[in-house]
């Protein structure tokens, strides 16, 4: 009997009747584990064990704020074991364009009702439910001066692009001030909402990212990961009126950090796209 199968017989008291591996990345493994007593996920951080109490504050706002989340029914140092909701991720359905831009405006929606979860503090989670840092300042120059610092050694960008962003940056710094902190999933993409046939929204998952900030960082990873940015528009239409100042500058901090990631990884083609947003920002100003 292998470790999932006593941990569920253990746990929940549960007869595990098949193992699917669902690991979407290097993060963390994943199981869709199907059992007597219906189907459940399981999860073990590979490299950031603090992803579990993440996962564990973020699912209880969500279901607190009326969004369809998984429940944890097990959890401990190393593990989790949570509920599997119904449907398949955004990303795994034959879908037109409107209908994508239909489903993010809902998703703004509940967006909204999850940033309506106020904390303190700024950046990653702790134990306590709080950011680690006292101000968004301290927070976002914990590892942007840094990966500034990279942007040059990559060389991906001219003298004179390099100069501008730097200058966008700078600019920008009053923006730093900013004292609303919330709780941010700090990964919605269209593969951590799930739909049904009906299109409908049946949760939000993945929580494992969770921090503390302005709501407007949410905005920030699909901005950078969609290839087409009239859904990030959706996605502002349904959440209501996010300070588009501020959705452009935490997307221009976050797309730094993954040109610096997939330079590193000689993933050329998304380098390429990624810089193109860039610069696209950089000229809106």
């Amino acid at each position: 009997m292998n470790h999932l199968h006593t941990l569920f017989l253990k746990e929940l008291q549960a007869n595990v009747l098949e193992i699917i591996d669902s690991s979407k990345g290097v993060d963390q493994e994943v199981k869709r584990v199907k059992t007597n007593k219906g189907e459940f996920i399981y999860k073990k951080p590979l490299h950031e064990s603090d992803k579990i109490i993440k996962e564990k504050i973020g699912c209880a706002i969500a279901t607190k704020q009326n969004i369809p989340a998984p429940q944890i029914v097990f959890f401990n140092d190393v593990e989790l074991i949570e509920t599997a909701i119904p449907g398949k991720i955004i990303s795994e359905w034959q879908l037109t364009k409107e209908e994508r831009l239909t489903i993010f405006r809902k998703v703004g929606i509940l967006l909204a009702r999850f940033h309506q979860a106020r904390t303190e503090g700024f950046g990653k989670i702790t134990a306590q439910g709080k950011g680690e840092y006292n101000t968004l300042k301290e927070f976002l120059h914990s590892w942007l001066d840094k990966e500034l610092i990279t942007l040059e050694k990559e060389k991906v960008f001219s003298n004179e692009t390099l100069q501008q962003i730097k200058t966008y940056f700078s600019n920008k710094s009053y923006l730093t001030n900013d004292q609303e902190s919330v709780y941010i999933h700090a990964d919605i993409t269209d593969y951590n909402i799930l739909i049904d046939e009906k299109q409908e929204i049946t949760g939000f998952v993945d929580f494992g990212d969770l921090l503390a900030g302005p709501p407007e960082m949410d905005f920030a990873t699909w901005t950078s990961e969609t290839d087409d940015l009239d859904e990030v528009e959706a996605l502002m239409e349904g959440y209501g009126t996010p300070d588009r100042e501020k959705v452009a500058y935490y997307s221009a901090a976050w797309i730094i950090w993954m040109i610096n990631d997939f330079s590193q990884n000689n993933k050329i083609e998304k380098v390429n796209m990624l810089s193109k947003r860039l610069v696209h920002i950089l000229n809106e100003g």
